[in-house]
């Protein structure tokens, strides 16, 4: 496959969404020439900045080659329709849609094609270096910490996922860029954060990238996943369809469950072990990044820098120089003494455990904003962690606040607690 066999589709954006995602992919299949249609459960002006934007792309594009067949967006707003997946050549699926989705049936009802980013990715680019990451925390910053070194040694690595040190960047934005590096046979490195339901689709369509490295597998989208075992399966997507003589797995050897892993790599895949026991790039009082869950995204990081030849000085520079991406225990200012942390990202009671260990002090000085939603998982060990380091307790709205609390208090929390 390749972007001229969009020309002139029908191609489905499921879900145009209010984080790029969605605009990304839909500008992309306009500049192929395809025939685009946007459907989203929202009203127009709920998707306003998204549509603003997306039209906004198109119009500057439209008026930069006047002599290319470019089919005008359609959009299908505050519903899906089964007749545009019907008459759909392919669906684009963005994680707003569940799997289960009856449009989405609809689409394998009909034989048509189901794909969302990556997998678009992973099917057009053929000579690329690709390295994939997941995990259920963690692999954004090392989807970061890993670009950053391979940029030492091959200078047009890039990277995409949900919070780049930049900002959000879509596999789509990337897209063009890496097919014609390979074009001009100068393929550098590409480094993706794949999700669990992008993994479902890899999975679908047996695709794998070259490198698959995994930092934790923890509790977590279990409103999405009918229980642990199917969330773990839809992350072994990553390994099961690598096959090539020169793929390599990365596996946390101090998280339990991916230690149960080791039969599922083929034979013929050459598979590497991270831990808190080997050798850091450089000397642990250097590395900018605080807290132990980072030195573990540094060591998962250094090993895929080792399989690709970078030197060890290079990678201990990016070790003592990263300090992070936006939303990852990310500082964000200070006020009479009080320093404000940016840690909106830690959507899972691991994940805030982890930052609340990191900043706690010998006494109670924080005051922990949160809430959200509970994806069917338990609170009890973040309770007793708020109730060892948090004084004050602010809940924002969200199924998850009343589980929050009453773990909180159940472990002997007795700070004030704003909702």
């Amino acid at each position: 496959m390749s972007p001229k066999d969009f020309y002139g589709k029908k191609v489905l954006i499921l879900g145009l969404g209010l984080h790029g995602g969605g605009v990304a992919a839909a500008y992309w299949f306009f500049r192929q020439s395809a025939e685009v249609i946007v459907s989203d459960v929202r009203t127009r002006t709920e998707l306003a900045p998204s549509i603003a934007k997306l039209t906004t792309l198109c119009n500057e594009y439209r008026l930069a080659h006047t002599g290319k067949r470019l089919s005008s967006i359609e959009y299908v707003l505050s519903k899906h329709r089964v007749d545009d997946v019907a008459r759909a050549d392919v669906v684009i699926q963005n994680p707003g849609v569940p799997r289960d989705s009856m449009f989405l049936s609809v689409a394998r009802e009909h034989g048509i094609p189901i794909h969302n980013d990556a997998s678009i990715f992973f099917t057009l680019v053929k000579h690329t270096p690709i390295i994939g990451v997941t995990g259920t925390r963690g692999k954004t910053t090392t989807v970061a910490l890993i670009a950053e070194m391979l940029k030492t040694t091959y200078p047009r690595a890039v990277a995409a996922g949900s919070a780049m040190p930049s900002g959000a960047v879509s596999f789509f934005s990337l897209l063009d860029r890496v097919l014609q590096d390979e074009e001009r046979g100068v393929p550098a490195p590409v480094v993706l954060e794949l999700s669990s339901w992008q993994l479902e689709i890899l999975g679908a369509h047996g695709l794998g990238p070259h490198c698959a490295v995994v930092t934790n597998i923890r509790p977590d989208h279990l409103n999405r996943y009918a229980s642990m075992e199917e969330y773990i399966d839809a992350k072994k997507n990553i390994i099961r369809f690598q096959s090539r003589p020169d793929d390599t797995t990365v596996l946390n050897a101090d998280d339990p469950v991916l230690k149960t892993w080791t039969s599922d790599v083929l034979p013929a895949i050459r598979l590497h072990w991270f831990s808190k026991s080997q050798a850091l790039p450089c000397s642990l009082e250097t590395i900018a990044l605080p807290g132990e869950h980072n030195e573990e995204n540094v060591r998962a990081a250094a090993t895929v820098g080792e399989i690709y030849g970078v030197p060890q000085n290079m990678m201990c520079r990016v070790a003592t120089s990263f300090t992070g991406v936006p939303g990852r225990l990310e500082h964000v200012g200070s006020h009479r003494g009080r320093i404000f942390i940016n840690d909106t990202t830690a959507t899972s009671p691991d994940a805030t455990i982890a930052a609340l260990t990191t900043v706690a002090g010998r006494s109670k000085k924080i005051i922990l904003i949160a809430g959200g939603a509970d994806k069917n998982l338990v609170f009890d060990e973040m309770g007793a962690r708020i109730a060892r380091t948090v004084k004050a307790l602010v809940l924002l709205s969200g199924t998850a606040t009343p589980a929050i609390g009453t773990a909180a208090t159940a472990a002997g929390y007795s700070g004030s607690c704003d909702f």
